[in-house]
C-alpha cells in the first residue's frame, strides 16, 4: 500500500529534487492555472530540462535511480544525488512517488533565491543501514533568503514519516504551492 504525504505552502518557487540513494523516483509535476500539464516520465535519459548529477543516474521503465558515490558526496561538501527541473511556477501541484531502500536521507528542495521549502526524510535509527542522519525527518520554510544565519523555520508535522517508516516503499508525495 503507498504511503501519501500531503503538504501546502504559498511561494513562488523552481524545483530541484534531491534524492539520496539508493533511491528511485518517477514522476509528475503540474501547475494548477497551466494550459498542459508538465511533468517527466523518466523514460529519456537525456530529457531537455532535467539535470542529473552528483551520480551515476539510470533512467529506465519510468524510474530514475541513483546509488550514491561516498566520494562525491565528499566532493560536493555532504550533497548526495540530485535531480533538477529548474522551472518558476506559482499556484501548482507538484506530485511524484519514490521509495527509498536503505537510504541515511531523502531531501526535496524547493528554490527560488535561495532555498524556498524543504522535505527531509531522514533514518534516525542508531541501527541505520547507511548510517543514522545527523538531520532529522522534518519540514523547513523560508520567509527571507536562506543564508548561513537563515536556517529557516524548521517543524515537524503529525504524521510525517521517518524514513525508516516507509524504507523499500513506493510514497507519493504531493505538495500544492
Amino acid at each position: 500500500m503507498s504511503r501519501i504525504l500531503n503538504i501546502t505552502i504559498p511561494v513562488t518557487v523552481c524545483i530541484a529534487l534531491l534524492a539520496a540513494a539508493p533511491c528511485i523516483a518517477g514522476n509528475e509535476v503540474a501547475g494548477a492555472g497551466a494550459t498542459q500539464a508538465w511533468g517527466d516520465d523518466f523514460d529519456d535519459p537525456e530529457f531537455k530540462g532535467r539535470q542529473a548529477e552528483r551520480g551515476e543516474w539510470q533512467f529506465n521503465e519510468g524510474v530514475a535511480s541513483c546509488v550514491a558515490d561516498p566520494v562525491l558526496y565528499k566532493e560536493y561538501k555532504n550533497h548526495g544525488p540530485i535531480l533538477k527541473w529548474p522551472r518558476k511556477f506559482e499556484d501548482a501541484r507538484i506530485q511524484f512517488e519514490m521509495r527509498a531502500r536503505d537510504c541515511q536521507r531523502v531531501v526535496f528542495t524547493l528554490n527560488g533565491d535561495g532555498h524556498i521549502f524543504r522535505v527531509t526524510l531522514a533514518d534516525e535509527r542508531p541501527d541505520a543501514p547507511a548510517g543514522t542522519s545527523k538531520v532529522p525527518t522534518r519540514l523547513i520554510a523560508w520567509a527571507t533568503k536562506s543564508s548561513k544565519q537563515n536556517k529557516g523555520d524548521t517543524i515537524k508535522p503529525k504524521g510525517l514519516p521517518d524514513l525508516s517508516m516507509v524504507n523499500d516503499e513506493w510514497v507519493t508525495v504531493k505538495l500544492d504551492v
